[in-house]
């Protein structure tokens, strides 16, 4: 097994890290606009969510535009497993300002006071009265175009501790994570085969169980490679000598360990609706819990990957020779 602690990028002094826009259109569609790229974590989704539950809309009434530098606010990066927490946290302070401001408007047309005035997927309506309302469509063409707000996520500065003296914040939030492998090692070829890995992490609230899941089985099948045959070979003169597929090793489907990926939903306080990011705990937790079963197996304790059969060979061999 294996457990460790995650920090995630934090500024020393405390600023607005990124910002998220969203408009209510002339079609009645809520487009977010943010710069948190989704390369393959799931981000449109848990975007979507926490966007969707903020301003009280399903997603057939969303979209997204994200990537686009020329339509969306600033955002310092999409690294550190920061995007849930940081651009989540703009996007549900940007829903909370569009919302007031569709309230205060619809509350004139409607002349109701904005407080009995409720925003769901049928448009804007009185709480109480639902057969009188807005739709969105409406709201806007009588509003005289697009509505839209701007929203922050303001991280960083320092803390006061018990003693009275302030410290920078090291960490907006720190992720926690542990690892269990089961290992099979030959001892006359010296191939490790990693058979079962389970992997959970703190959460904070789960936007999307699903996703975390993906992402633990993700951080495995990363982290697998690395930990037990990749490596990049260079020559004396600096040129990489395995430059291809065919001389680099990846996981396949055959080297797959069996998954058993879970979380744990402790809501955390400042995290939009409880969440923060866990996105790359899943592979930093894979190479400590593997090497400790490989000494489990062997008795042999080693301090560096890969595992290449000829070095496990011959550390089992000085194993035996030292015990002799």
């Amino acid at each position: 097994m294996a457990s460790t602690i995650k920090y995630t990028l934090t500024p020393p002094r405390e600023m607005s890290e990124n910002s998220a826009e969203i408009a209510l259109g002339e079609d009645g569609i809520f487009e977010a606009r943010f710069g948190t790229v989704n390369m393959g974590q799931g981000s449109d989704t848990t975007m979507m969510q926490i966007t969707g539950d903020a301003l009280g809309v399903g997603f057939d009434l969303m979209r997204l535009v994200h990537s686009d530098t020329g339509r969306t606010p600033v955002d310092s990066s999409t690294t550190a497993s920061r995007s849930t927490y940081h651009m989540g946290n703009a996007l549900v302070d940007a829903a909370g300002k569009l919302t007031q401001q569709i309230r205060e408007t619809a509350s004139q047309m409607l002349e109701r006071d904005a407080t009995k005035l409720v925003i769901s997927d049928e448009g804007i309506t009185i709480d109480g009265e639902p057969d009188h309302g807005l739709s969105f469509e409406e709201f806007v063409r009588r509003a005289g175009g697009p509505v839209a707000a701007t929203g922050e996520c303001v991280v960083g500065g320092t803390w006061k501790a018990p003693d009275g003296n302030e410290y920078p914040i090291a960490s907006t939030f720190w992720t926690f994570a542990s690892c269990a492998a089961e290992v099979e090692v030959d001892t006359e070829t010296g191939q490790v085969r990693l058979v079962k890995a389970a992997a959970s992490a703190t959460t904070g609230t789960a936007i999307n169980p699903h996703s975390i899941e993906t992402q633990l089985e993700g951080g495995v099948g990363q982290e697998l490679g690395p930990t037990l045959f990749e490596q990049m070979v260079w020559s004396d003169d600096g040129q990489l000598m395995n430059p291809t597929l065919m001389d680099y090793p990846l996981p396949t489907m055959q080297t797959m360990p069996e998954y058993y990926p879970r979380y744990v939903e402790h809501p955390f306080e400042g995290g939009p609706f409880g969440a923060k990011g866990m996105g790359e705990i899943g592979a930093v937790i894979v190479p400590g819990a593997v090497l400790n079963a490989v000494h489990d197996a062997t008795g042999v304790m080693f301090h560096d990957v890969p595992l290449l059969p000829y070095k496990v060979l011959e550390a089992i061999d000085a194993s035996a020779g030292a015990e002799s």
